[in-house]
């Protein structure tokens, strides 16, 4: 899949694009069409990138070339389809010569300072033969002209319409003047065919550029840390953070309670009350698992993490009104697909929140229990399901969110100020039993007290 495709599926990674700095339409163009990465080589050589950006943000000398070159791929403007018609053989307009132009002067300059301060980023191919073919005077100003020096006619014939009065002749010549500005940019678009894909090279160069500074940036700013990459199927996160969930908290003056978590193959099932971060626990998961494999450093003190084929979420209300579904129809679809893809031997991280919550107590324990067994059947899924639902007889690891602290509780409470009475934290155990404090925080919340008497009296 592409990153493109995963800001459709996950708000983190929506979020993620919307907080990098590109600056271009080639570096926007690039983070969307980037494919998730798979293998740990490839994996560690786009983390290297990155910090190669980072070590040149930190350096007083090597900043200032980081600052020219992000001014440059300011300039830039979305040229592909001009590139994309002169690698197709078609007659360049006057605005695609002049897009060309830009390009061809944007990664010469950019290449320039490459050279002399940022020798460890990729090299830019040499588009000088462009920019000499396209700025024949050598002014080095982005816009194109049809220049005399093209063809000793055209000066000819612009130097008798300057001299002509108001009239037809002085029409038809300019009628001649057009043709013969025709016939240049045929040859011009002729002579710069063999530079096509070095165009597009050059283009694809700056986009990736914009992206990794944009990557670099990011990490500095908000202090993220480069993963380790596993290369067993075991991953861990030391104080991991939903990005998009803590910048919420922080507008609200609230802070976001990070989560240590270590999986490996099998389940890890956690159980929790309503409101105990579960969901977000699942979604913080997906976002550092995608970042990892898209080559961004992690919202985390330290990670170490194993490199998935497919990256499955299970989570929220999946009714599908368009198809006639309802919640739990969609829902036991989607876990389908889970199982199918596990399966056929690809290496999954699957993410499901509270399963057949939504069919009777019965039935829905033994579903849970069921796809519990059958993840924990193939070593090559990585699998954490949350649920509320005891007695589930499969085996599993078993993790409980410590939960709600009677010790917190300053009343009145606002339902927003709820997780400042909540350790979001896990802690293995090793019973079956679920966390009952529903009925306490809705008592804290002030739901009707004659509701919170009698649904008491059945618990007790």
């Amino acid at each position: 899949m592409r990153f493109g495709d995963h800001i459709k599926e996950i708000k983190g990674i929506r979020y993620l694009s919307e907080e990098l700095e590109l600056l271009s339409p080639a570096g926007r163009r690039c983070m969307l069409n980037s494919e998730m990465i798979t293998t740990a080589e490839e994996i560690e050589n786009a983390l290297n990138e990155v910090q190669i950006i980072l070590d040149y943000l930190k350096d007083k000398e090597t900043i200032k070339a980081i600052s020219e070159v992000c001014l440059r791929l300011m300039q830039l403007k979305d040229v592909g389809g001009s590139v994309t018609a002169l690698r197709t053989k078609a007659t360049l307009t006057d605005i695609d010569l002049f897009e060309i132009k830009n390009l061809a002067l944007i990664a010469t300059a950019v290449e320039k300072i490459r050279k002399e301060s940022l020798q460890n980023l990729q090299e830019i191919p040499d588009l000088s033969s462009v920019v000499k073919l396209l700025d024949p005077e050598g002014k080095r100003i982005p816009t194109f002209y049809v220049y005399d020096c093209y063809d000793i006619e055209l000066a000819e014939l612009r130097k008798q319409h300057k001299n002509l009065p108001e009239g037809d002749e002085r029409d038809e010549l300019w009628i001649k003047i057009s043709q013969v500005e025709d016939r240049v940019k045929r040859r011009l678009s002729r002579q710069l065919e063999p530079m096509g894909l070095a165009l597009q090279d050059a283009l694809n160069l700056l986009g990736h550029y914009d992206l990794i500074i944009a990557k670099g940036k990011l990490t500095l700013i908000k202090g993220y840390v480069r993963p380790t990459i596993s290369k067993d199927p075991k991953s861990s996160f030391v104080n991991l953070r939903h990005p998009q969930v803590e910048a919420i908290l922080k507008t609200r003056g609230q802070r976001f309670q990070p989560v240590s978590l270590k999986l490996s193959s099998g389940v890890a099932l956690v159980t929790g009350a309503n409101m105990a971060g579960k969901s977000v626990l699942l979604r913080s998961l997906a976002v550092a698992q995608l970042m990892t494999q898209y080559g961004y450093f992690l919202p985390v003190d330290e990670a170490v993490v194993y490199p998935v084929e497919e990256v499955m979420l299970c989570i929220g209300d999946a009714q599908d009104e368009t198809e006639g579904l309802s919640s739990y129809g969609a829902e036991m679809l989607r876990m389908s697909g889970i199982c199918e893809t596990v399966a056929q031997g690809k290496s999954v991280l699957a993410l499901i929140d509270e399963p057949a919550r939504t069919t009777n107590p019965v039935e829905g324990q033994a579903i849970v229990s069921g796809l519990v067994e059958l993840l924990s059947a193939y070593p090559n899924a990585l699998s954490v399901i949350t649920t509320h639902y005891g007695s589930i007889s499969a085996k599993c690891r078993r993790l409980r969110v410590k939960g709600f602290v009677e010790e917190r509780v300053k009343l009145p409470l606002h339902v927003n100020e709820l997780n400042k009475c909540i350790d979001y934290s896990l802690e293995e155990v090793q019973t079956k039993d679920v966390p009952h404090e529903a009925i306490r925080i809705a008592q804290i919340l002030g739901v009707c007290p004659e509701l919170i008497e009698r649904s008491t009296k059945y618990i007790k």
